[in-house]
């Protein structure tokens, strides 16, 4: 409900304030609590997030920084972002093995 709340803000100050830096901020804010979460469940269970969809997200965004006519910061910040996340993912992610089958119990 926080999340949904700051992603209205962020939206607010997108379309009244023109201010796209912060509000873009934001919603990488509120888009990296769902990543630590992740990222905690990935700990548990390594086996829990597909490898391949991690490498392709982070293939797109290298895609996105090519495909920029502008470096700018407020072009760049996103798709630098989702490289980081994917590769940082995608090297913490195993293949699917059944050997532990209740560590997301855990949770």
């Amino acid at each position: 409900l926080v999340c949904l709340g700051i992603a209205c803000v962020a939206l607010l100050l997108l379309f009244n304030l023109n201010g796209v830096l912060l509000s873009l901020l934001l919603a990488l804010f509120v888009d990296g609590i769902g990543v630590v979460l992740t990222v905690r469940k990935l700990y548990l269970d390594p086996t829990s997030e597909s490898r391949t969809f991690w490498i392709m997200a982070g293939v797109a965004s290298l895609f996105a920084i090519a495909s920029l006519k502008d470096y700018t910061l407020v072009a760049l910040l996103f798709p630098i972002y989702v490289l980081v996340i994917s590769v940082y993912i995608s090297s913490l992610a195993k293949p699917y093995s059944k050997k532990h089958p209740k560590l997301l119990e855990k949770l």
